[in-house]
């Protein structure tokens, strides 16, 4: 049985940023953040910054990291894990 180091499994919600290209007045522009879901194992977090990890190998290695900005996120679940 492969047994991987404990980490906290979790669910990120996050508004993302967003561009839009089509001509309109200045006046008219609203800002349009994209609401977000993230799924992933808590890596590390800073003052600034939280890293999660979505593909985890048995070598202790990871891939599909995924860094979010404090600010940008709502709400920080923990996932339940079978």
């Amino acid at each position: 049985m492969i047994t991987l180091k404990k980490l906290p499994l979790i669910l990120v919600e996050w508004d993302d940023s967003s561009i839009e290209t089509d001509w309109i007045k200045e006046d008219e522009a609203e800002p349009l953040p994209i609401r977000t879901f993230s799924v992933g194992w808590r890596l590390k977090s800073d003052k600034l910054n939280l890293l999660i990890v979505s593909t985890r190998a048995a070598n202790e290695k990871c891939t599909d990291r995924l860094t979010i900005p404090l600010g940008s996120i709502r709400k920080i679940s923990k996932v339940k894990e079978e």
